[in-house]
């Protein structure tokens, strides 16, 4: 399962696309606010948006399950 991130790990996967706050928010579908509060620590990213934020960035893969049989 995956862990929530640093504010400081957040800041880099940013600056490693070479993303504004204003990008990386928008990606995600909050307000930049939103997401400088994320990297400054006062708001836990929740992990379903830290998530999407990687996949859409390519920084992790995106892994999909098939479904269970009924």
């Amino acid at each position: 399962m995956m862990e929530s991130p640093t504010p400081e790990q957040i800041k880099n996967a940013r600056l490693l696309c070479g993303l504004t706050q204003t990008q990386a928010a928008q990606m995600i579908h909050v307000d930049m606010t939103t997401w400088q509060r994320y990297e400054y620590g006062s708001r836990k990213i929740p992990l379903a948006s830290w998530e999407l934020f990687l996949i859409k960035t390519g920084q992790i893969a995106l892994q999909i399950q098939p479904m269970a049989a009924i």
